[in-house]
């Protein structure tokens, strides 16, 4: 039995080139050339708002994480420090 390898990719190329003619050929290409560059500054400036807005969220949660510690745990924290100074400063070093 003899097997034959078809090759569809240049027939595929001439229809995808018949479809853009019959839409309007280079007269298209000229009305999505501003279109793409009109969109594009959109895009990125998005994409930097995006990242702003994450990096203030994110500051606003650990905020109030710090800012909701209670009493307690902050003599707790003071008290831990003061221990490991005082380890230290007996060690010399």
């Amino acid at each position: 039995m003899y097997y034959r390898s078809y090759n569809n990719g240049g027939n595929f190329f001439w229809l995808g080139i018949l479809i853009f003619f019959l839409f309007g050929g280079f007269r298209t290409i000229f009305l999505l050339i501003p279109i793409f560059f009109s969109v594009i500054p959109l895009f990125v400036g998005g994409y930097f708002i995006m990242k702003l807005l994450r990096a203030i969220g994110f500051n606003q949660r650990m905020g109030s994480h710090v800012q909701f510690n209670t009493k307690e745990r902050s003599r707790f924290v003071e008290l831990l420090i003061q221990i490991l100074v005082q380890v230290i400063k007996a060690d010399g070093k």
